[in-house]
């Protein structure tokens, strides 16, 4: 299927900052691999995401980081009537690296309704045809934007700690 997208309201670009204890890595999705880590219970406690050219929003938790965000709950009723129109073949979502983020989306630790493969369009294809780094860090630097946040290391420990 050929995705077309008609205006930059027909895309969703998302992402998701998880947590997970996976035994023997310690939680580190680098060493297990995506469908490890979410198969053994990674939970999204961080959902930022926007419609087209719109304000970035940000789904956090306000009970801490053990929590897990819950699609009854938390999903606000834009990215709701957002998801009814990507069922309908109306829109997408967009993911850097989008079948880790479909994984989580659909993982056994969420609620959320399925994100089907055809919901859903990977951002890192696209910016290696057009010429950028598939690192999401270096496609940043390339386009002049800086890359990661220096201290971004340092934060993913300290909302989603490893255990080993």
């Amino acid at each position: 299927m050929t995705a077309i997208v008609e205006t930059t309201n027909d895309l969703c670009y998302f992402d998701f900052e998880t947590r997970s204890i996976v035994s023997g890595v310690g939680g580190d999705l680098t060493k297990c691999g995506a469908y490890r880590y979410v198969a053994e219970g990674a939970f999204a406690n961080v959902l930022t995401w926007c419609i087209g050219d719109g304000p970035v929003h940000i789904m956090a938790l306000d009970g801490g980081f053990d929590e897990r965000l819950t699609w009854e709950l938390d999903a606000p009723a834009e990215l709701k009537s957002f998801y009814a129109r990507a069922v309908k073949g109306e829109a997408f979502f967009v993911a850097w690296n989008a079948n880790f983020d479909r994984q989580v989306w659909n993982g056994p630790a969420s609620d959320f309704p399925e994100m089907r493969a055809d919901m859903i369009l990977d951002a890192i294809p696209q910016a290696t045809r057009s010429g950028l780094p598939a690192r999401l860090e270096h496609a940043s630097q390339k386009m002049g934007f800086g890359g990661k946040q220096a201290d971004g290391g340092k934060l993913i420990r300290m909302f989603a700690p490893f255990d080993g």
